[in-house]
């Protein structure tokens, strides 16, 4: 019997051709944190400062993925590749209802699999799960903000169908510096056209 406390896609994995998008767990905390210290000059400009230690962010996104699922405003996801290596981690946030539908999409990927086109495999398939609108989130509308120094990310924005709406001025505080902002965003319309 279905828990009516948790959306219906609660804790669903994914599949891809390559990849597996599971709902990150305990077991991940190694990985995780081993993505971060290789991957963190290739991170650095592109992150929130924090003054946490990994294990502490690791808690927080955990906790976090946990809470926010569970009342349906969250679906993150982690990409291990065929040998069952972290890829990286995928979500669809900040989920809101009503007249709305609509999400924001977010993804950190391990230097050791960038240029490999799994970002893309990884957003793709969650996009696709965001779409579905019988067995998946039944959204109307994903919107991914990227700095427009962020060459990789600008191209999976435009990989992935995304059209640009415009710039967000002084939108998010990276590295010490407010930065700028280019707005992304797909429908449904567009992704099953």
């Amino acid at each position: 019997m279905h828990d009516t406390r948790r959306p219906r896609w609660y804790g669903k994995v994914l599949t891809t051709p390559r990849l597996t998008l599971k709902p990150l767990d305990e077991d991940d905390r190694q990985a995780f944190i081993h993505m971060h210290e290789v991957s963190a000059e290739h991170l650095k400009p592109w992150m929130a400062e924090t003054d946490d230690s990994l294990d502490q962010v690791f808690e927080q996104m955990l906790d976090r993925s946990h809470r926010w699922e569970r009342t349906g405003r969250m679906a993150r996801r982690v990409g291990l590749c065929e040998d069952g290596r972290f890829v990286g981690i995928f979500a669809i946030d900040q989920i809101a209802r009503g007249a709305f539908q609509s999400a924001y999409a977010g993804w950190l990927v391990s230097s050791e699999f960038i240029n490999q086109d799994y970002c893309t495999e990884a957003l793709n398939g969650m996009f696709d799960f965001a779409f579905d609108q019988e067995h998946g989130l039944a959204l109307h509308r994903i919107q991914a903000n990227v700095m427009p120094t962020n060459t990789p990310s600008m191209r999976v924005c435009e990989k992935l169908g995304m059209r640009i709406e415009g710039m967000a001025q002084s939108y998010l505080k990276i590295a010490g510096q407010w930065e700028d902002h280019v707005m992304h965003a797909k429908t449904l319309e567009d992704h099953i056209s």
